[in-house]
């Protein structure tokens, strides 16, 4: 019972189902039963309709202990905690997440979902109640080709590759990445109440890691596999902390500017200013190349929408 009800999704399928039932039920008993034929049985009737209260009252007791049981438990006694993800699940998981963190790191590719959603969401919810927030950011190096180039070739051989139009390459993968980058450092720019810290990855993994306050969710890049959900408080979400961590030092930091540096990211002109300013090469980039990656800077395009 505790697993249902512990799943939103599955709670509502849950009790819509009861009430159906209930519905159900209650209409035999008194719509059904009173036109029933009594040439049939003279205790027929009475005795189904005992049987449909029985069934009734014993489908309403345990709703109403299973939910609370479910509702009565304090968290602290709801042991932590390592599930499977329905793939349609991980976003809302993501989100719901997003809503009470305070710190976040993400472990992945392009950074896509988190340009979109959970940069956003954490910028929002910081000055909404007044509480820095932080974001740590590990995406692949943009600078090394053929990092960009392999995680591009693993990303055209995913199942779901079938329903991207243009096939990923080294370009793409390297113009996405800057436009993450670049992202979170219009917000360092911009946004007061959040801290970010950016890292280069030398390498790319098949997994994504978002590490929020109360549990970290593996994923594959295929937006069609499911997910891994890991509560705090069990042994595999420490040792997922201190992988991130491993993977920090390994990693290059860039220098973020702060607002007293003056840069600004308001128009195309400007992306090759501000990727100097973080050391990241951009002599090849052509004006074109500019301007799309500072499109993709405010595009909410990602693997779950």
């Amino acid at each position: 019972m505790e697993t249902i009800l512990s799943n939103k999704r599955y709670r509502n399928i849950f009790y819509s189902f009861s009430l159906l039932l209930l519905i159900v039920l209650v209409a035999i008993r008194y719509i059904g039963v009173p036109a029933w034929d009594p040439s049939i049985s003279r205790n027929g009737p009475k005795a189904f309709a005992q049987l449909i209260e029985g069934l009734t009252t014993s489908l309403i007791v345990t709703i109403l202990i299973g939910s609370f049981l479910f509702f009565a438990t304090p968290a602290v006694m709801k042991v932590a905690k390592i599930e499977p993800v329905e793939p349609k699940m991980i976003n809302d998981l993501l989100k719901t997440a997003t809503a009470t963190s305070i710190a976040w790191t993400l472990r992945g590719a392009m950074g896509r979902y988190t340009r979109a959603e959970t940069l956003p969401a954490l910028i929002k919810r910081a000055r909404v109640s007044g509480a820095r927030r932080s974001l740590r950011l590990m995406v692949l190096d943009p600078d090394i080709a053929r990092v960009c180039h392999g995680y591009a070739n693993y990303r055209n051989g995913v199942a779901s590759s079938s329903k991207v139009q243009t096939p990923h390459t080294g370009a793409t993968v390297r113009n996405q990445i800057l436009a993450t980058v670049l992202t979170a450092t219009k917000a360092s720019l911009t946004e007061s109440m959040i801290d970010i810290q950016i890292y280069l990855v030398p390498m790319w993994s098949v997994f994504r890691i978002d590490l929020s306050d109360e549990y970290a969710i593996l994923t594959s890049e295929d937006p069609r596999e499911p997910g891994l959900r890991i509560d705090r408080g069990s042994h595999f979400y420490g040792t997922y902390s201190k992988e991130l961590d491993f993977i920090a030092l390994q990693s290059r930091s860039l220098p973020l500017p702060d607002s007293s540096s003056g840069l600004l990211l308001s128009n195309a002109s400007d992306v090759k200013v501000v990727l100097q300013s973080l050391g990241i090469a951009h002599a090849d980039l052509s004006q074109e190349q500019c301007e799309e990656i500072f499109q993709l800077i405010d595009s909410k395009s990602h693997q779950y929408v």
